[in-house]
């Protein structure tokens, strides 16, 4: 095959091209207003439209005192079936929604490190084909990790 500078810089274009638009796509699915919002309840009705249960199958690992609000680990396992996405939210946060992790063909488990600016609960709601699903865990927080 003669490759050419004309071709390869072809390829290129519609390798970029296509790169941009799978980004705009999955730009669409992304929470923007949830992301921005200040409010809990309003974060949580725009994510799930209010209907969420609570779950014991949801365990959350958090220490029940953190010394550093601004590193706080967390672990989430859930043992639901069919486990599309789990949300973690901290209520009193500047911003309440912490983050957002999708579940594609593993288990139910995330550990990362949050914010929190204060003591406050951690919410991690577990969404399934089946509904959402939430629980909490209360966590002090010596130093807030939060600033303005």
């Amino acid at each position: 095959m003669n490759v050419t500078r004309r071709r390869v810089i072809a390829l290129i274009g519609v390798f970029v091209s296509t790169i941009a638009a799978i980004g705009r796509v999955r730009a669409n699915d992304r929470p923007f207003k949830a992301f921005q919002s200040d409010d809990f309840n309003l974060t949580m009705a725009e994510l799930f439209g209010g209907a969420v249960v609570d779950s014991d199958a949801i365990k959350i690992g958090a220490t029940d005192l953190a010394e550093n609000g601004a590193v706080v680990p967390v672990k989430v396992e859930a043992s639901l079936p069919g486990v599309k996405r789990i949300t973690l939210l901290v209520p009193n946060n500047p911003v309440p929604l912490v983050g957002q992790f999708e579940m594609i063909n593993t288990d139910a488990f995330i550990a990362t490190r949050i914010k929190m600016g204060g003591s406050d609960d951690i919410v991690a709601v577990v969404e399934t084909a089946g509904g959402a699903f939430q629980a909490r865990k209360h966590v002090e927080v010596a130093i807030g990790g939060c600033g303005d």
